[in-house]
């Protein structure tokens, strides 16, 4: 498996996880819980939380561009 670049990996925080499906990248809210059967914890993918691109860096789910976003914040 090949590692992440920089510029997508800064946006990974605690709780979620960055994924590359077709040279995208996305950042998914993960959690995860005890398996009593097998005795494993078992990750659990609860939402997609936005999209990460170079240029323009995290853009949050629901908004198509980066310039989008100060319309939603005011």
């Amino acid at each position: 498996m090949m590692a992440h670049p920089e510029w997508a990996l800064k946006h990974k925080r605690k709780g979620t996880e960055l994924r590359n499906i077709r040279e995208r990248f996305s950042l998914h809210r993960i959690s995860s819980k005890w398996n009593k059967e097998r005795k494993v914890t078992q990750k659990i993918t609860h939402e997609m939380l936005g999209r990460i691109t170079k240029e323009d860096g995290f853009i949050p789910k629901g908004i198509k561009k980066k310039s989008q976003q100060h319309f939603l914040l005011s």
